[in-house]
């Protein structure tokens, strides 16, 4: 049962890697590239990050296309099922 286990561990490593390497993603520094890329987000922001001091180009996007963006990355396989779900609530939450 122990082997089976380790043995199933090692096949979905492999296949995760398999898939980011596909996806043009380095795989041993994906964690660090989605926390950046979320951080960055507006699913994330905060009222304690300072403003930009450059205006805005562009209104900030709709609670419908920030749904639509993390679908987008949940889909490519760029967040897991969880931060997806993390980060929808957070959007919802407003």
């Amino acid at each position: 049962m122990i082997i089976a286990v380790a043995v199933f561990g090692i096949v979905v490593a492999v296949r995760k890697h398999r898939i980011l390497k596909d996806a043009g993603v380095d795989p041993f520094t994906v964690d660090a590239a989605i926390a950046a890329k979320v951080l960055r987000s507006d699913a994330f922001s905060s009222s304690t990050r300072t403003p930009s001091p450059e205006p805005a180009a562009e209104p900030a996007p709709t609670i419908e296309m920030r749904l639509a963006e993390l679908d987008d990355l949940r889909s490519r396989g760029v967040i897991t099922e969880d931060d997806h779900r993390e980060a929808r609530a957070a959007v919802l939450r407003g």
